[in-house]
């Protein structure tokens, strides 16, 4: 075969994949596209939180084209539920919904009875012209989907200048609506206040609910089972995550005095690994925090977890009264499991319970009555400095009583104190590791 002809067919075939990739990528742009009309309808207004903030949606006129979206090879064997896509400009059933159906009306007195603590939790600054400016076209090549297994949105790798971002799109089995817009703006405000916080993953642009964000190296749940972390890195581990809450609940007071925000679905899910340092991450349904002329509000349980949710928000039963929580010492209770996992390498509840995993009515029946998840000797009487600081911390957390269970000030205090023991590599008694996170 001449060089001549294996260049024709290298051309060839290249020129086949391009027509694919350009297939895909033309549709996900159309859909950014889509996701640009929209936000125009709502950047720059500030009662997003408010009852009232739709009164009237509009959905915009364009020619009507069928929008497509083709898999790569590997994720389309995956079975998954498809949205109808429907001719832009056609019809929009969903523009018919009340805009905050998804709110349930023993629900409402916590936005009608209670405002916002400050102006960012109502503010949205899209940078949609920014994200459009992407040469995804010219880059076929460095645009690829990563992963569907997100509740909302897929996420694509992109590269560009050898550098690598995460980008999020809007699965197709959901609908462009409101809840899912409000819950992508809250994701993307709350990255954008704690940029100078190298805890919490970074955002680069957003619009609509579409997002650009720093990449993950690996995933944070393979990251601490990793063997070669020695006691006193994983209480610098734990610290981490520590510091991380605490500035989660830090943005507009200091020392986690007055929160303004919870995360409100701390798992080891939702942290990922960034060039050797642990990120919270995924801030989709974290809670803006409102108050009354006394006090903050306590906010409405809306998702239930047994495995990682506090036992008060397990208490929630979904009936016509409706359970209200401290979300701040819900986090905590959070921060517990991923405390849990530094230590041990394992999630609670699971494989380390002497007769297996437990259900999910299992942990919370247990979690209802003030019983721990299960944990060897070898960590709980550890005579490791830095394994007993780790455990306290853990059991502080996990405390029954909201009231009972340290700030994220007061476990960052806890554990900063800890570890400059073991640094210093004093001899301590573990009854003082427990009173680094005593409540008065």
């Amino acid at each position: 075969m001449t060089a001549a002809v294996r260049r024709t067919l290298r051309h060839r075939h290249h020129r086949g994949m391009s027509y694919a990739r350009a297939l895909t990528l033309l549709s996900a742009l159309a859909f950014l596209l889509f996701e640009l009309l929209t936000s125009f309808q709502t950047s720059g207004l500030s009662g997003y939180n408010d009852l009232a903030f739709f009164s009237e949606t509009k959905h915009p006129d364009s020619p009507g084209d069928q929008r497509m979206v083709f898999l790569e090879e590997e994720l389309s064997s995956r079975k998954h539920k498809a949205r109808s896509v429907e001719p832009l400009g056609g019809p929009c059933p969903y523009c018919e919904r009340e805009p905050f159906d998804y709110i349930r009306d023993v629900e409402k007195p916590y936005y009608e009875e209670c405002t916002q603590m400050a102006d960012w939790q109502s503010a949205y600054y899209p940078t949609c012209l920014a994200l459009h400016e992407l040469n995804i076209a010219g880059n076929d090549d460095d645009f690829a989907l990563v992963s569907l297994h997100g509740n909302w949105r897929s996420v694509w790798k992109y590269q560009h200048n050898n550098e690598t971002v995460a980008v999020k799109l809007l699965q197709l089995s959901h609908e462009f609506d409101h809840e899912s817009l409000n819950y992508h703006r809250i994701d993307a405000m709350v990255m954008e206040r704690l940029t100078s916080s190298p805890y919490i993953v970074n955002v680069f642009q957003f619009c609509g609910e579409s997002a650009i964000t720093e990449w993950a190296t690996g995933s944070a749940r393979d990251y601490v089972k990793d063997e070669r972390w020695r006691s006193r890195e994983r209480l610098e581990l734990g610290l981490d995550l520590a510091r991380a809450l605490l500035a989660l609940h830090s943005i507009d007071y200091p020392n986690s005095t007055n929160a303004t925000l919870a995360h409100n679905d701390i798992n080891m899910a939702n942290a990922i690994e960034v060039n050797g340092k642990i990120k919270l991450n995924d801030f989709n349904i974290a809670q803006l925090l409102r108050w009354n002329k006394t006090k903050p509000c306590g906010i409405p349980v809306r998702f239930q977890a047994p495995f990682w949710k506090s036992p008060e928000e397990n208490a929630q039963d979904h009936s016509e009264e409706v359970s209200y929580v401290d979300a701040t010492k819900t986090d905590v209770y959070g921060l517990g499991n991923l405390l849990f996992q530094v230590l041990t390498k394992r999630q609670p509840w699971t494989h380390l319970e002497p007769n297996g995993m437990l259900t999910a009515e299992e942990v919370k029946a247990k979690k209802e009555q003030g019983i721990l998840p299960s944990m060897p000797e070898k960590y709980s009487n550890s005579t490791k400095p830095a394994n007993q600081a780790l455990y306290y911390a853990t059991v502080a957390c996990f405390r029954f009583h909201p009231k009972d269970r340290p700030s994220a000030y007061q476990l960052v205090r806890g554990l900063e104190q800890a570890l400059e023991w073991v640094q210093a590599e004093h001899r301590i008694k573990p009854e003082a590791f427990e009173a680094l996170f005593a409540v008065s």
